[in-house]
């Protein structure tokens, strides 16, 4: 909400360009147009540094554009900032794969000086449930980008999946609800409902969502856990979930109370189609196609100072730790974009925290002139 009012705000109250050092001859390509990979652009752009972004989509925009629903961030936001990024000199080469169409070695031998990966999150969790290859089970993060990469409009005139009348949506985070809500807006007046394993309590989404999709009229099964997918018709086509019902019980290693299920309580679920949105891991194209060490989850590894295993590559944002928020893999990126400016300028040896120089120092040197705003650093 207060993300949502300040950019309102700024559109109708446009603000002066940040300024910008004099430009240092030096060159960067950034993998991945999402929201930490425009974050990154737009900083080293105030460094003085030329940047190119090579995106895989047709669109800039990341999951800020394929996996977030207009009535969260209209496109027209989107554009408006993606555009304002440009405006300040940034190159952004769309329908290019890094990895496919060119490598990392062959960006730093055609003239960048360093390479910042920014390819967020894609590798959805895979479950072994019995049935789960039956036809009309999804990857809900999928649908959420076939849906919104092209338009909401232009899905409509050519419809990928067949929801049916009775849509059940497996998850409980913020982006299962916008699959529901999605999903409700398509269905042509069938149900959809979200199963979730734990209480509402429970649930990783923000609350104001959750009432948000009740009020839309998207139905709710708390304390429930998927047993199997069940072809009752015998034409490989899910029609139906066996569920276990769930208790609470200890808690595990994360804290959090264990769902465990109750005895004697299965039951039988009717549906037409089923969304699975229960957690992505990093893209890990790109780390495996060309040899980046990797961790937990094939995320990039990254020192301190967000290099990689390859010489002149940097990584951040979600590719580096898995799917978290957008502005917290926005402002991993900030963070990346000082390390990569003290490497390109050989001042590693000077190093200040972003926190450090832009929101402490600069403060006190505010305090200093009497509350009056020095010129905004580079």
């Amino acid at each position: 909400m207060v993300q949502r009012f300040v950019q309102d705000w700024e559109r109708s109250n446009r603000q002066p360009d940040p300024s910008k050092a004099a430009d240092t001859g030096k060159h960067v390509a950034i993998v991945g147009a999402g929201p930490a990979g425009l974050a990154v652009a737009e900083f080293l752009r105030r460094f003085g540094h030329r940047v190119t972004i090579y995106e895989e989509l047709p669109t800039p925009g990341g999951t800020a554009w394929y996996g977030v629903p207009d009535y969260h961030l209209p496109k027209d936001v989107l554009l408006y900032e993606i555009d304002r990024v440009k405006g300040m000199g940034v190159e952004i080469k769309t329908g290019v794969t890094v990895g496919k169409d060119v490598t990392l070695r062959q960006l730093l031998g055609e003239g960048a000086d360093a390479v910042l990966v920014t390819t967020g999150p894609k590798d959805v969790v895979k479950l072994k449930t019995p049935g789960i290859d039956l036809k009309g089970i999804y990857d809900g993060y999928a649908f959420l980008q076939d849906v919104f990469v092209n338009g909401v409009e232009s899905y409509r005139k050519n419809p990928k999946y067949d929801l049916g009348d009775k849509v059940v949506v497996i998850g409980g985070g913020d982006s299962s609800l916008d699959c529901t809500r999605t999903a409700l807006r398509l269905a042509n007046g069938g149900t959809v409902t979200l199963v979730y394993r734990r209480t509402e309590k429970e649930m990783p989404s923000y609350p104001i969502m959750v009432e948000e999709a009740k009020e839309e009229g998207v139905q709710f099964k708390f304390l429930v856990e998927t047993k199997t997918y069940n072809d009752d018709n015998g034409n490989g086509h899910v029609s139906s979930i066996s569920m276990d019902t769930m208790k609470l019980g200890q808690p595990d290693q994360t804290g959090r109370r264990k769902p465990e299920p109750v005895p004697g309580k299965e039951f039988k679920m009717i549906c037409t189609s089923v969304f699975l949105v229960i957690g992505r891991g990093p893209n890990s194209f790109l780390q495996k196609k060309l040899g980046l060490k990797t961790g937990k989850h094939d995320a990039i590894v990254v020192d301190d100072h967000f290099r990689t295993s390859m010489d002149k590559v940097f990584a951040a944002g979600d590719v580096t730790e898995g799917e978290t928020l957008i502005v917290k893999a926005m402002g991993s990126g900030r963070s990346a974009t000082q390390r990569v400016h003290e490497y390109l300028t050989n001042s590693e040896s000077q190093h200040v925290s972003l926190y450090e120089r832009y929101f402490t120092q600069n403060s006190y040197e505010r305090m200093l002139q009497g509350g009056k705003a020095g010129p905004p650093p580079p």
